[in-house]
């Protein structure tokens, strides 16, 4: 299914829906939960198509890294295969994720957030005791918080991971109080002045 923006006039196919809460009685929390590992060797990036398509690391064709690492060769379901298996990159004291979308004809990497050239990047592999710690770190932020509601954002990479286990994930954070949310393929975080474009990851936002 595609999905759609509704309005109370229009179904519209494609936008920008923005929701905004204000109030100075308003305080927010917001945790995030990673789970994937760096593997093996650090890379450079040593050339790039614009800032999110990696032509080259280490002066070798991007999905080498894959192929020699993984054993992944096929084009055709290039991004099923090797959606458990990010590059992990480090901005702001903070490992970062990004999934490939796509191997092109000449081995280069397209993914949905962007590289900065000669960024030094790690294969990433995905532990479900991992990603596991890390959410329950996160219960034990919100909950300290004490929130009236939780808004989770959940990469769908994610989901294609843990399949019927996602829910232990998920699930108790509506122990702590009323929970919405919905699977997306890029999260948005801000830490202080930085902001950054997140993959694979799950981002619980707390409201009080």
């Amino acid at each position: 299914s595609i999905p759609k923006i509704f309005t109370d006039k229009l179904i519209l196919p494609k936008g920008i829906l923005l929701v905004a809460f204000y109030s100075q009685q308003l305080h927010i929390m917001v945790t995030e939960s990673i789970g994937w590992k760096p593997l093996g060797k650090t890379m450079q990036i040593t050339s790039m198509y614009g800032n999110n398509i990696i032509r080259q690391l280490d002066n070798v064709p991007a999905a080498k890294v894959y192929e020699r690492y993984l054993r992944i060769f096929s084009k055709e379901n290039f991004a099923r295969e090797v959606i458990s298996f990010p590059l992990i990159i480090k901005r702001h004291d903070h490992n970062i994720a990004r999934v490939p979308v796509d191997c092109i004809d000449n081995g280069a990497l397209t993914f949905a957030a962007d590289f900065s050239p000669h960024e030094m990047v790690r294969l990433g592999y995905c532990d479900p005791v991992e990603i596991m710690n890390h959410s329950s770190k996160c219960y034990i932020t919100l909950q300290d918080f004490q929130p009236e509601a939780i808004f989770l954002f959940s990469c769908i990479s994610r989901r294609f991971f843990l399949q019927e286990n996602t829910n232990l994930e998920l699930t108790p954070y509506q122990e702590i109080a009323p929970t919405a949310g919905f699977y997306t393929h890029g999260e948005i975080r801000r830490k202080g002045k930085f902001i950054d474009l997140l993959n694979a990851v799950t981002i619980a936002v707390g409201f009080r």
